[in-house]
C-alpha cells in the first residue's frame, strides 16, 4: 500500500494518494523486470497452460471446447485491457513478454498489432458499436498472414471487450450491425489526433484539479489545525478522564475490598452465632425478639417463627420472674445488669443484661446473654474449700512458677521460714541454697527441673545455731502439652522427730550392745577360766608343759577374735550417703554376730553374689538394719540351726536385693502386716522399736522391706535398695 499513499500528517494518521493502482495480476513465476524489444515476441514461446480460462469466467468444458473448434480466434479483455480469456487458436497470435508478468494485450502483441487495438478499443467505448481493423498482419510460423480484428463489448456485461481475429476474407460480419472499419494508416493518425485533443482536455483538466486540490488543501490545512487543537482538548481530556478512571477504579477496589469484608464478617457472625455455646438473644425497643443463638433454645423456649414477637409471650426455664423487668430497667437506665440464676433443672446460668448500642452511640434494644456457670459454681466451691485447706495445713505449702519463682505460700510455710514480704518473688533455689544454705539443693533442683518428683530429708543450721531438719517434697505440675507450669512444694518440720528416731537408734543400739556384751562377757570368762587353770596347774607343778600351752594359745586367739569383733562394731562412721558395697557391709555384721550365733549352736551362712553392683547409702544405717534382721533370726531360733544370708541383683527392677532366711518358728499371717508398728514384737523382752527405725532407715534410702514367714519353717526378710 506505500505505492498508492504518501504520508501527510503521520501523527493524525492523514495520507493523501499518489498514483493510479496498478492493475496486473502477479503470477506465481519469479521473473525478472528485464524487458524485449519489440522484435523479441515472436522469439518467445508461449505455454500451452498460461491462457487457459481464469476461474472468474467459470466456463464449462463443453462450452470452452465448442469455442475452441467452431468460433475464430478470440480474447476477452476486462475494462483494464487485460486479458482474462483466449481461445486456443489465438494463443498462436499473442506473446508471453519476458520478465514480470504483464496481462495487457498491449504487452502481448506487437507494436503496430497494439496501436490498431488500442484506437479500435477507444472507438467501442466511445460509440459502443463494434469496430474491424483490417489487414493487420501477424507473422505465425515465419509465415505472414493477415487478419482483420473486430472489437465488441459483450452483451452481457459492458465493462468486457471481445476481440475476433478472423483471417482476411470477403465476409467479415460478426455482429448484426455493420461495423466500422479502420485501417492501420487512417487508425494510427486519427489515434495521434484524439491523444493530442485528449491531451489538451486532460491538461485544462489538470490544472481545474490542481486549483481544487489547493484549495481543498488549504481547507485541509485549516481543518487540520482545528483537528489539532480539538485533538489536544480531547487528549488533555482523556488524561482528566483517565485519572478520573483510576480514582474510580481505586474506589472501586476499596467497596470491592470492603463488600469482601463485609460478606466475611457477615459469614463469621453467622458461624460464630450458630457455633457459640452462649445463649444470647436480641430484642428491640420494643422489646421484640430480632435474633438469637441456637444454645437459647435450651434456656428459653424459642424457635425460629418467634422472631418479631414479643419477649413476654415466650416463656422460658428458669426459677425467675423479672426477666421483662430486668430488660426494660436496662432501656431506661441504659445500665448493665448481671445476676446468677437457676434453670428448673438445678443448672446455675450467668446472666447478664446489657443495652445494644449502634455506631452512632444509640440504645436500640437489649442483648441477653446466659452462659452455664454450673461447673465453674461446682469447682468455685471445691477450690474454696480446698484453698481453705491449704491455707490451714498443718504442712507447709509453696507454689512457684515455671521458672521456680515463689508465688504462694500457706500460714504454716511462713512459720517455719520467714515473713512473706522476704519469700515472695523469690527463687526456690535462692532460698534454699543462699538463705537456709542447704548444700544438697542444687543437685535436688536440677532433678526437678528436668521434670522429676523428689522427696527427702534435707538439713540446715538456722542464725542460732540449732540444725533444722526439714521433709520435703518437690513436684513439677505439666499441662496437656507436658509443659512445666508451676512446681509445688510441701514442707513439714521433722527437728523433734528426728530427735526421736536418734534417740530410738541409740537406745535400740545400747540395748542390742548390751546383749552383745552379754554374751561377749561369757565368751571371755570360758577363755579366761581356762587361761587361769592351766597357769594355776603351771605354777604348782612349776614345770612347763607344751599341751598346756598349746590350749593357752588357743584361748589367747579366741580372745582376739573377740576383740576384734567388737572393733567392728566401734568402728566409727561418717554420716553420709556414699557408693557402697553391700557385700562387705554383710561381711562385716555376719562376723559381728557370729559369736552370739555360737553361743545358741546356729551357723551363719552367706550366698553373695559377685560383681554386685555399689548401692548408694549410709554404711552405719546399713549395717544397723542388717544387724536387727540377722539378731531377729538369731533370737527366733530356739534349736541349732543355720541362717542364710543371700544378697544379689535385680535386672527388672534394677534394685539390689538381701536376703536373711532363718529356720525359726516362724509367725502367723495376721501378725507380718503389724511388723514394724512402734512398740509391736513377738519377743518377751523386745521393744518393738528395733524394726521401726530399720523401716524408717529404708525408707530415707528408698528401699523396701517385705516378710515372708510359715510357722514352723521360719521366716524370710527381703530388702530391696535401688542403685541411687
Amino acid at each position: 500500500m506505500s505505492d498508492l499513499f504518501r504520508p501527510i500528517n503521520s501523527k493524525w494518521k492523514i495520507f493523501k494518494r499518489s498514483g493510479q493502482p496498478s492493475r496486473q495480476i502477479t503470477g506465481a513465476f519469479n521473473l525478472s523486470k528485464s524487458s524485449l524489444h519489440e522484435g523479441d515476441f515472436s522469439s518467445v514461446p508461449l505455454p500451452s497452460q498460461l491462457y487457459k480460462p481464469l476461474p472468474s469466467l467459470k466456463l464449462d468444458e463443453m462450452y470452452q471446447s465448442m469455442i475452441d473448434h467452431f468460433m475464430s480466434p478470440c480474447l476477452v479483455l476486462n475494462e483494464y485491457n487485460e486479458v482474462i480469456f483466449c481461445s486456443k487458436e489465438a494463443t498462436q497470435l499473442i506473446n508471453v513478454p519476458v520478465g514480470k508478468i504483464n496481462y495487457t494485450i498491449f504487452k502481448m502483441v506487437p507494436v503496430h498489432v497494439s496501436l490498431a487495438i488500442g484506437a479500435a478499443i477507444k472507438r467501442v467505448k466511445e460509440q459502443g458499436m463494434s469496430v474491424c481493423c483490417q489487414h493487420i498482419e501477424f507473422v505465425i510460423n515465419n509465415v505472414q498472414r493477415r487478419f482483420n480484428i473486430t472489437i465488441s463489448a459483450l452483451p452481457t456485461n459492458h465493462s468486457l471487450y471481445l476481440l475476433m481475429f478472423d483471417e482476411q476474407t470477403d465476409s467479415a460480419i460478426i455482429d448484426k450491425e455493420e461495423p466500422m472499419f479502420l485501417n492501420q494508416t487512417s487508425s494510427i493518425s486519427e489515434l495521434v489526433v484524439d491523444l493530442e485533443q485528449e491531451l489538451h482536455y486532460t491538461q485544462q483538466h489538470l490544472q481545474t484539479t490542481i486549483e481544487e486540490l489547493e484549495t481543498a488543501n488549504e481547507e485541509l490545512k485549516s481543518t487540520n489545525e482545528e483537528l489539532i487543537a480539538s485533538n489536544e482538548e480531547l487528549q488533555s481530556t482523556n488524561e482528566e478522564l483517565q485519572s478520573v478512571n483510576e480514582e474510580l477504579i481505586s474506589v472501586n477496589n476499596q467497596y470491592e475490598r470492603k463488600i469482601e469484608e463485609l460478606t466475611d464478617l457477615n459469614n463469621d457472625i453467622d458461624n460464630l452465632l450458630i457455633s457459640t455455646t452462649i445463649a444470647t438473644i436480641f430484642l428491640d425497643e420494643q422489646l421484640n425478639i430480632k435474633l438469637f443463638t441456637p444454645e437459647t433454645k435450651t434456656v428459653i423456649n424459642v424457635l425460629h417463627q418467634d422472631i418479631g414477637r414479643p419477649f413476654f409471650h415466650i416463656s422460658h426455664n428458669f426459677r425467675y420472674d423479672h426477666l421483662i423487668e430486668d430488660a426494660m430497667h436496662v432501656l431506661r437506665t441504659n445500665n448493665t445488669l448481671q445476676k446468677e440464676i437457676q434453670s428448673y433443672d438445678n443448672q446455675w446460668y450467668s446472666m447478664k443484661m446489657m443495652p445494644y448500642r449502634t455506631n452512632e452511640n444509640l440504645i436500640n434494644g437489649v442483648v441477653i446473654t446466659f452462659i452455664n456457670i454450673t461447673e465453674i459454681k461446682r469447682s468455685n466451691e471445691e477450690l474454696a474449700i480446698t484453698s481453705f485447706a491449704v491455707a490451714h495445713s498443718p504442712t507447709g505449702i509453696f507454689i512457684t512458677d515455671h521458672q521456680g519463682k515463689i508465688k504462694y505460700i500457706n500460714q504454716k510455710f511462713m512459720e517455719q521460714k520467714h515473713a512473706p514480704q522476704e519469700v515472695f518473688g523469690l527463687h526456690l533455689y535462692d532460698l534454699y541454697t543462699k538463705k537456709l544454705g542447704v548444700k544438697r539443693f542444687p543437685k535436688i533442683w536440677n532433678e526437678v527441673y528436668r521434670g522429676e518428683k523428689w522427696n527427702g530429708e534435707i538439713s540446715y543450721v538456722q542464725e542460732d545455731g540449732e540444725t533444722v531438719w526439714e521433709q520435703l517434697a518437690l513436684m513439677p505440675v505439666k499441662n496437656d502439652q507436658d509443659e512445666i507450669i508451676h512446681y509445688i512444694g510441701l514442707s513439714e518440720d521433722i527437728s523433734q522427730r528426728k530427735q526421736s528416731e536418734m534417740m530410738l537408734k541409740n537406745s535400740e543400739m545400747l540395748s542390742a550392745l548390751g546383749q552383745l556384751a552379754a554374751g561377749i562377757a561369757h565368751e571371755i570368762r570360758n577363755p579366761l577360766t581356762s587361761l587361769k587353770g592351766f597357769l594355776q596347774l603351771m605354777m604348782q607343778e612349776e614345770t612347763y608343759k607344751k599341751e598346756y600351752m598349746d590350749v593357752m594359745m588357743s584361748e589367747f586367739n579366741r580372745l582376739e577374735l573377740i576383740i576384734s569383733e567388737l572393733l567392728i562394731l566401734a568402728k566409727p562412721e561418717v554420716v553420709k550417703y556414699e557408693n557402697k558395697q553391700i557385700n562387705l557391709i554383710l561381711q562385716d555384721v555376719c562376723t559381728l554376730l557370729h559369736t552370739q550365733a555360737i553361743l545358741k549352736n546356729i551357723t551363719i551362712s552367706t550366698d553373695f553374689e559377685e560383681k554386685l553392683p555399689v548401692v548408694h547409702c549410709i554404711e552405719k544405717d546399713m549395717k544397723q538394719v542388717f544387724i536387727n534382721m540377722v539378731k531377729n533370726s538369731i533370737e527366733a531360733m530356739d534349736d541349732p540351726g543355720s541362717i542364710l544370708v543371700v544378697s544379689k541383683f535385680d535386672p527388672d527392677t534394677n534394685q539390689v536385693v538381701v536376703q536373711v532366711i532363718d529356720e525359726g518358728k516362724g509367725m502367723p499371717k495376721d501378725r507380718l502386716t503389724r511388723i514394724g508398728e512402734p512398740f509391736y514384737t513377738t519377743k518377751e523382752k523386745g521393744t518393738g522399736l528395733g524394726l521401726m527405725v530399720s523401716h524408717k532407715i529404708i525408707s530415707n534410702h528408698k528401699g523396701s522391706i517385705s516378710y515372708d514367714s510359715e510357722e514352723g519353717k521360719g521366716t524370710t526378710v527381703e530388702i530391696r535398695l535401688p542403685l541411687s
